[in-house]
């Protein structure tokens, strides 16, 4: 199995929110707008993705996986 490409969608150093591809970062000024363009980049990858959205401190605060999401099992 392929290992998973990360999308994250992270605060910036200049206020506004970071939205982190393999192919590089964009920058947006609101957060809402920076996790739809995250969500689009995530599914649009061929392998399966995984996007990280973070909270203003830079913890987690949800992820999603597309494409061949892991069976999950009991233990």
């Amino acid at each position: 199995m392929a290992a998973r490409q990360r999308v994250t969608v992270q605060p910036s150093r200049d206020g506004g929110w970071d939205v982190v591809t393999p192919n590089g970062t964009t920058n947006h000024q609101t957060k809402q707008p920076a996790v739809e363009q995250g969500r689009q980049a995530a599914k649009a990858i061929d392998t399966p993705s995984q996007l990280v959205i973070k909270k203003q401190n830079g913890r987690i605060q949800t992820e999603h996986t597309y494409q061949a999401d892991p069976k999950r099992y009991k233990g």
